[in-house]
């Protein structure tokens, strides 16, 4: 089906989220700024 586009801005603002609330999203950040892209060793959660 189709979303209008201001139900799918919200559907991917509410995925975004989603993902950027994990440990691996946190430590990648961490990981970026701390190392370069790259260097992060992910854990899958």
């Amino acid at each position: 089906s189709e979303l209008s586009t201001t139900a799918g801005v919200d559907l991917e603002l509410d995925l975004f989220m989603e993902v950027f609330e994990t440990d691996d999203a946190r430590h990648g950040v961490e990981s970026f700024f701390q190392h370069g892209p790259g260097k992060a060793t992910f854990r899958g959660s």
